[in-house]
């Protein structure tokens, strides 16, 4: 896996990943954070993202009017692009072959975002967040109810708000044989745009990170249990007028 710089923000540093079959932006949280989540955004318009077919600098002011907003958060937030074409499809076809074809990159996409993060010295929040899409509203709840209680979705305003409270600074960002220092960067300085390659091991197993098939909810075992108190309940009132009837 090859991660290049793309740009520097204030309190992200924003990487793309590239893969044969698909690439992925990814903001990695400096200096002011040490744990983070990593929150995936399905967007409509990743073709226009793809900088094997646009002008690179139109590219470079879409990443930077994206990930601005969420410059302020420890939000790593994750921007999917597939190069066969499965985010345009899904969109207007419920066809399970590519949402199982889909949910493969996916998977791969967060179990490589869990490396780069970890290997970054961040702590990465087991639960991953979908942000919302109308337009891909039926694949996201085909995903979500596949790996209940491993992801959560939620708007922008609702991931800044439970994202807002980490105020540890992180001066230095560590990858495997590399280190470099993120210095601070003055208020009237526009943002960095030379690219450095970055190698990352993938050595690693992520265990911590795959996601479940089977889960059962918590309020769904509340429920069975209130159900069980009722008929136990209505059995012994049953019960006790059937023996006073005899008795009688």
């Amino acid at each position: 896996m090859n991660a290049i710089l793309f740009m520097s923000l204030e309190k992200h540093q924003i990487y793309l990943v590239n893969e044969n079959d698909f690439s992925f932006f990814i903001a990695i949280p400096s200096k002011e954070f040490n744990k983070t989540n990593i929150s995936i955004e399905f967007r409509s318009d990743y073709i226009n993202l793809n900088v094997n077919n646009n002008n690179l600098e139109s590219v470079k002011l879409l990443i930077k009017d994206i990930y601005t907003k969420i410059d302020n958060y420890n939000i790593s937030l994750v921007i999917p692009i597939t190069e066969n074409d499965e985010l345009n499809e899904i969109k207007t076809n419920d066809n399970d072959f590519i949402y199982e074809k889909l949910d493969n990159i996916v998977g791969r996409i967060i179990n490589k975002a869990y490396l780069i993060l970890s290997q970054n010295k961040i702590e990465v929040d087991s639960k991953i967040i979908i942000i919302n899409n109308e337009k891909y509203k039926n694949f996201i709840n085909w995903f979500l109810n596949k790996y209940q209680g491993r992801c959560d979705y939620k708007s922008y305003l609702e991931l800044m708000a439970i994202t807002s409270d980490d105020t540890i600074s992180l001066n230095k960002i560590e990858m495997t044989d590399i280190n470099f220092v993120v210095g601070k960067k003055d208020d009237d300085e526009a943002p960095k745009e030379e690219s450095h390659n970055l190698e990352v091991n993938e050595d690693i197993i992520i265990d911590e990170i795959d996601l479940p098939t089977n889960y059962v909810k918590r309020n769904e075992q509340t429920q069975l249990g209130y159900v069980s108190y009722c008929l136990l309940g209505i059995m012994s009132v049953i019960i006790s007028l059937v023996l006073l009837y005899i008795l009688l």
